[in-house]
């Protein structure tokens, strides 16, 4: 038993084309809001880069050692531990 009117195959392609351009449009959204929290994110990492560098830079100066004599000693240790 039909339930009510059969809509014409032109209602139903025009229905699709409806729904597809929804889906589109939503599309278009997520991918602004992606957008915005990746930057976001990036904007994060960076102040977390800068607070560690600025950490770092307390510590050498703490230390007395400039950072040519940490990064000898970091090397040598590197070397030490890898011909080990």
């Amino acid at each position: 038993m039909p339930r009510g009117v059969q809509k014409s195959i032109e209602e139903r392609i025009a229905g699709i084309d409806k729904e597809m351009e929804e889906l589109s449009r939503r599309q278009k959204n997520i991918q602004l809001k992606i957008k915005d929290l990746e930057a976001k994110k990036q904007s994060l990492l960076n102040e977390k880069k800068q607070s560690q560098l600025a950490e770092l830079a307390g510590l050498l100066e703490k230390s007395k050692l400039s950072p040519e004599e940490v990064i000898r000693k970091l090397t040598e240790s590197k070397q030490g531990r890898e011909s080990a």
